[in-house]
């Protein structure tokens, strides 16, 4: 049988007690029950960060098929006869990691941009090819969506954020046109 050093029982009730009187700091005193507390917290952020892959991984099946080369965008539109749309963003830009967060990976919008156009997502500060394309249409402001002809004609832009549905509506105006 294991022997129970005699502090533990007396530190977990006198902790008990303290975190019931809400005395929470009393914890951080016993560094047994302290490095239990952390485990178990450990072990909650795990099983939450596993939950969230699971998420993403089943958001990654339904997401938008981006290209990331303009010219084999431009190349594949020409095949399909769709437009392409270019999300220009930047890595700083706060408006452009919602967009990717709440409107590009939602479901509805995602098959609608696959459905109807050529998706293509250009970091406009990657390289001097991208900061070329995006000076040359003026975007300067991000996130910007750009609608092309598949002969590579700018047909419309769109800036800053929208969530899905607000999005997708402007889309199916600029393909109504």
């Amino acid at each position: 049988m294991r022997k129970i050093s005699p502090k533990v029982p007396v530190l977990a009730f006198s902790a008990a007690i303290m975190l019931g009187l809400g005395l929470t700091g009393a914890v951080f005193t016993y560094p047994d029950l302290h490095s239990a507390c952390a485990q178990t917290s450990e072990a909650q952020t795990e099983k939450s960060q596993s939950e969230e892959t699971k998420s993403a991984d089943k958001d990654k099946k339904e997401a938008v098929n981006w290209f990331n080369d303009f010219e084999k965008a431009k190349a594949e539109s020409a095949r399909t006869g769709k437009p392409i749309f270019a999300d220009f963003y930047t890595d700083w830009c706060y408006w452009c990691q919602v967009l990717d967060k709440k409107t590009f990976v939602d479901k509805d919008f995602a098959a609608f941009l696959n459905k109807n156009f050529v998706p293509l997502k250009i970091n406009a500060e990657a390289s001097q090819a991208n900061e070329a394309l995006a000076e040359k249409l003026g975007v300067d402001s991000y996130p910007r969506g750009v609608v092309f002809s598949p002969n590579g004609q700018v047909l419309n832009q769109i800036r800053g954020f929208k969530e899905a549905p607000d999005y997708q509506e402007t889309l199916s105006e600029f393909l109504q046109k």
